[in-house]
């Protein structure tokens, strides 16, 4: 039973991170919206399908994003992270959000 809760807190703890890093890429697409022209500035920094680096907090993390539109306002913005988990398993969690001019 213990080793049992010890991966599922395991497990909790890499998706908490996953979502807090998916989060911070939405985060920073809203912030490129703040200058340019809206939707192309988003969209140009974080391509259709485009990695988002600069993000190593899980073992081959991997930020990707896809748009049901790219050309539309709002963006309906999908932030999808990947990472190999302490089992050595592909894991993945999404956050989908609006981005909109500021």
């Amino acid at each position: 039973a213990n080793i049992t809760a010890q991966q599922n807190a395991e497990n909790t703890h890499e998706r908490t991170i996953a979502i807090q890093d998916a989060n911070r890429a939405v985060e920073q697409m809203r912030e490129a919206s703040r200058t340019g022209t809206f939707p192309a500035n988003v969209v140009t920094l974080y391509p259709q399908n485009g990695q988002i680096t600069g993000f190593n907090n899980l073992t081959n993390e991997q930020i990707t994003v896809t748009y049901v539109d790219a050309a539309a306002n709002p963006l309906y913005a999908t932030v999808t992270v990947t990472w190999l988990s302490y089992t050595r398993r592909q894991d993945t969690e999404a956050v989908q959000t609006y981005i909109t001019q500021r």
